[in-house]
């Protein structure tokens, strides 16, 4: 014959910290204890490394080191001075990132690091550019970055920035739009 109880926990450790439910508490919408939303892993913060939310490599379209990442902007959003970020695939960025939500990847952490294309092409069609570049000192090398029918830019380098590129190819598609525009204090090479 078999029991339908769960045996008992054998020792301390395994016992759960979960509160018990009896079936009146089904329904049930007071509660005593107050609820608080799980920590975000999407703000960088000194001394965490962002997991990857899925293993499925198809999923994943940048590294560092070993660290893999399913949104470049949380690749650039992580990355500290020395980093390099590699591609691991071509993709298009369909979600817009900055205040506007019309770039591709907004970036403003002010860290020194280089981005590896590894011959990947990163598209975006969000309305302003597929890089906006706001401070630090960043190296683009080894791909290509096409701007969509919609979108004007390339890259926008903004003040306090310094974009290298090296063995890139920027692709605009608009009519009147420019791969690179750089504003007063950008430098970009």
């Amino acid at each position: 014959a078999s029991s339908l109880e769960s045996p008992a926990p054998e020792t301390p450790e395994e016992e759960s910290s979960a509160p018990e439910i009896s079936s009146s508490d089904i329904g049930n919408t007071e509660t005593s204890e107050e609820i608080s939303a799980p920590e975000s892993v999407d703000e960088p913060s000194a001394g965490k490394t962002p997991l990857a939310k899925t293993t499925d490599a198809d999923s994943i379209v940048a590294k560092i080191g070993e660290t893999p990442y399913t949104s470049l902007q949380d690749a650039f959003n992580y990355a500290q001075d020395g980093d390099v970020i590699t591609l691991t695939r071509s993709f298009s960025i369909t979600e817009g990132n900055g205040p506007t939500k019309q770039n591709g990847v907004d970036y403003s952490g002010g860290k020194s690091f280089v981005l590896d294309f590894a011959n990947h092409e990163v598209t975006s069609d969000l309305g302003n550019a597929v890089f906006c570049l706001r401070n630090g000192s960043i190296t683009l090398k080894n791909g290509t970055i096409t701007a969509g029918g919609s979108t004007y830019c390339t890259i926008i380098a903004t003040t306090d920035v310094s974009v290298d590129t090296e063995n890139m190819t920027l692709n605009n598609s608009k009519q009147y739009g420019m791969s690179v525009k750089a504003f007063e204090g950008a430098t970009v090479n």
